[in-house]
């Protein structure tokens, strides 16, 4: 016996609204997880304990620069996605249109605000509002990768990282013309080096060494100071 049309339609409409609530429910599930402060260079390792799982990284950016974001999971069986977004919370995309996928990777392009951009990993599939798509990638534990291309070290001071402070018995040109013997004996005053550190070069010339070190440098026509801490590299430059 065939269904009245008018119950037919009631059923449709109870349909589509539990399909609304779950997707709904998803999306809600998806921006309700703790957001974990991240930074360039950072290799994290996590877990996603069940299945249509979200965590959410916030990386802090400056215009001009860069950074992009990978997954590796541990073993062959996790499947997930990446989706990024800026500081208004608006969507720059997510990997693989959005499908899930074993080793996922995605870019942000060269930043034009500065703010908190956020990192959305999940076990399942994303639209480009964050919410679930219904492909599932399980429980599993994976390891994120955030790099950056920066166009100025992050080794140099800043207003957010001072220099260090200067004796009122020292003059700047008394710190730029400090002995040599307090350079590690691999460096040399007045020369330019081609300077490694945070995934990128930059060339700049040391004019200065605290005991603390800090180098104090030109660098874009600037006088800054370098951590030589964080540096990985130094390649002196051919006269």
């Amino acid at each position: 016996m065939s269904m009245p049309k008018a119950s037919m339609i009631r059923v449709t409409v109870i349909l589509i609204i539990a399909a609304m609530v779950i997707f709904a429910g998803s999306h809600d599930n998806a921006q309700g997880q703790t957001e974990r402060k991240v930074a360039c260079g950072d290799v994290i390792e996590s877990e996603f304990s069940k299945d249509f799982e979200s965590h959410f990284y916030i990386l802090k950016m400056v215009p001009r620069d860069s950074f992009s974001v990978s997954v590796v999971p541990v073993g062959d069986l996790l499947q997930n996605a990446i989706a990024l977004y800026g500081p208004t919370g608006i969507s720059l995309g997510v990997s693989s249109g959005g499908c899930a996928s074993q080793s996922p990777s995605i870019a942000s392009g060269r930043l034009s605000a500065r703010g908190d951009y956020k990192i959305q990993v999940a076990n399942t599939g994303l639209y480009g509002d964050g919410s679930y798509n219904g492909q599932k990638g399980g429980p599993g534990v994976y390891t994120l990768y955030i790099e950056c291309e920066l166009t100025r070290p992050t080794a140099i001071a800043t207003s957010s990282t001072p220099a260090p402070s200067i004796n009122s018995t020292e003059t700047e040109n008394e710190i730029s013309t400090i002995p040599t013997q307090n350079l590690p004996s691999f460096l040399e005053l007045n020369k330019t080096y081609e300077i490694t550190f945070a995934s990128s070069t930059y060339t700049m010339m040391i004019t200065g060494l605290r005991n603390d070190g800090w180098v104090q440098v030109e660098y874009d026509n600037k006088t800054a100071w370098l951590n030589l801490h964080q540096v990985v590299l130094i390649t002196p430059v051919q006269d």
